[in-house]
């Protein structure tokens, strides 16, 4: 195991910064996909478009066009910019850390990881566990594991289990 470079640190830091003030400021012009609208008959109607995980292009009926539609994808529209300046900004963070040898994960586990934490998963109490969650945990203490230690060698099973007093041992970690 390496220390990773205090800048790829302080990079992980800021990259972390980022999204949790991402998280914090959710709203409907974060969420990934676009509305779109069919004529049918005459009449205009919203679908909300986007790619689910496996890259397939879905469309959700929304409802016929009203002025109150109408409102809520001018909002949508108006907070997507903001998005796609802070997308920007975490992307660059993402190419500095892999350059600074942070470790990362392929990007079909990335995708994956993203919808869960999309779904609000996370938020739910949501835990991740094995492989990935031992590379985060890496690059949060600021360390390169080296690529055997990576990589666990067991199937993990998460279990609800309340945490107490009796149950509860503090984790004590050695100096590097």
């Amino acid at each position: 195991m390496d220390r990773l470079a205090l800048e790829t640190q302080t990079l992980y830091a800021e990259l972390l910064e980022q999204l949790t003030a991402l998280d914090a400021h959710r709203s409907i012009g974060r969420v990934p996909g676009c509305f779109v609208t069919k004529i049918v008959k005459g009449d205009t109607y919203y679908y909300f478009q986007y790619s689910d995980p496996g890259g397939v292009l879905r469309q959700r009926y929304v409802g016929k066009r009203t002025p109150a539609l109408d409102k809520i994808v001018a909002r949508f529209q108006e907070e997507r910019g903001g998005r796609e300046t802070d997308v920007a900004q975490i992307q660059r963070l993402c190419a500095q850390l892999r350059a600074g040898g942070a470790l990362t994960t392929d990007s079909a586990i990335a995708r994956v990881i993203k919808a869960l934490a999309e779904s609000g998963l996370f938020h739910l109490g949501g835990v991740l566990i094995g492989t990935h969650a031992f590379t985060v945990l890496g690059n949060l203490l600021g360390i390169r594991w080296t690529q055997h230690a990576v990589k666990t060698q067991d199937v993990s099973s998460p279990v609800k289990e309340t945490v107490s007093k009796e149950n509860f041992r503090p984790l004590t970690l050695a100096p590097f």
